[in-house]
């Protein structure tokens, strides 16, 4: 099932299939040195970012090849996957980067679920956790998780602490620290 995101936008989504397929695919991202297939109608529908870069004035226009400098394969892959499917499958070792991606191709579904992954792994934690929750904080409202940095901000239940390799490299804590798609946050 999908949910109409909270923009009101309605999406549309290729499917599972056509992720990283070069089959009908009009542009190709490098990434790492990796290829990644896509199709612009399907970028052009689920993002403005991706619209202003292929309807707008920019060399990627008529670009048959794309780099994409900043961001991990890893999450490259995701973020794509999400924007083919509705959904994708985030936890807290890959959150803050899916966060930041998704910020930047402003995907506001995509970023929901980010958030939404790191405030259940703050809520779930023990409170005598190690570490730091501002580093949290910090990390989200650089990316402009305002979901997120709401929640860390203001509810005083949440006495973790975090460090920074553990922000860096995600926490493991007992109970589920994934969430796949829209349906999962009602």
């Amino acid at each position: 099932m999908h949910i109409v995101p909270l923009n009101g936008k309605c999406m549309v989504y290729l499917g599972e299939e056509y992720v990283n397929n070069p089959l009908i695919s009009d542009v190709t991202f490098i990434i790492e040195g990796k290829r990644f297939y896509a199709h612009r109608i399907g970028l052009l529908a689920s993002s403005d970012a991706f619209r202003a870069m292929f309807d707008g004035g920019y060399k990627e226009r008529d670009a048959k090849v794309v780099q994409i400098p900043n961001i991990r394969w890893e999450t490259f892959e995701l973020m794509m996957r999400f924007i083919y499917t509705g959904s994708v499958e985030v936890n807290m070792g890959i959150a803050q980067d899916l966060l930041k991606a998704a910020d930047q191709y402003l995907l506001d579904g995509l970023k929901r679920l980010c958030e939404y992954t790191m405030a259940r792994v703050c809520q779930f934690c023990p409170p005598d956790f190690a570490g730091d929750k501002e580093l949290l904080y910090d990390y989200t409202y650089q990316a402009n998780g305002s979901q997120l940095t709401g929640v860390v901000y203001f509810r005083p239940i949440f006495s973790i602490r975090l460090t920074r390799e553990d922000v860096q490299k995600g926490i493991s804590c007992n109970r589920r620290d994934t969430v796949s798609s829209y349906a999962e946050l009602n």
